[in-house]
């Protein structure tokens, strides 16, 4: 709407849908991702980004409920002591750790069921990461009050 190209929200979105469907969108990001010197055709053959850990662990639900809070600190934190950040400047950053979360606030859990996968590049820091981890998922018995991410649109 901003580059004059559609008249109203509906006639932009549109556009914009019928661009995801007919691959326009895809290669405008193929030509972004070149045009930064990247290899646009890392976007059809996802092994060519980023190398993920062969050592991979599931972290289960301690409890059933629903998850009501993730303190996304302690997330992080349990990351970069997998690996995925440095604890000091002269750490090496291992582009394979890191963590890939099944279950989300508002989701319903079962003790034992997967709320997230550790690829772990310091194996030896898989303890400490994952009691961190574990301590930041909240889990109660009731499911908790959707929270309003947007407020209002403005046009």
């Amino acid at each position: 709407m901003l580059a004059g190209k559609a008249k109203g929200a509906k006639e932009a979105r549109a556009q914009l849908e019928a661009n995801l469907g007919n691959g326009k969108a895809i290669e405008k990001f193929k030509q972004i991702i070149e045009a930064q010197g990247g290899d646009p055709s890392s976007v059809d053959h996802a092994e060519k980004n980023l190398p993920v850990s062969n050592d991979r662990r599931d972290i289960t639900a301690p409890k059933s409920g629903y998850v009501q809070s993730i303190n996304t600190e302690a997330v992080g934190t349990a990351s970069i002591l997998l690996g995925a950040g440095r604890l000091n400047k002269e750490d090496a950053i291992d582009r394979g750790a890191g963590i890939m979360i099944a279950k989300k606030t508002g989701d319903k859990v079962e003790k034992g069921e997967t709320l997230a996968v550790f690829f772990c590049g310091r194996a030896a820091r898989f303890e400490e990461a994952k009691e961190r981890f574990t301590a930041a998922y909240k889990i109660g018995a009731a499911k908790p009050k959707k929270i309003k991410l947007i407020h209002k649109e403005l046009n």
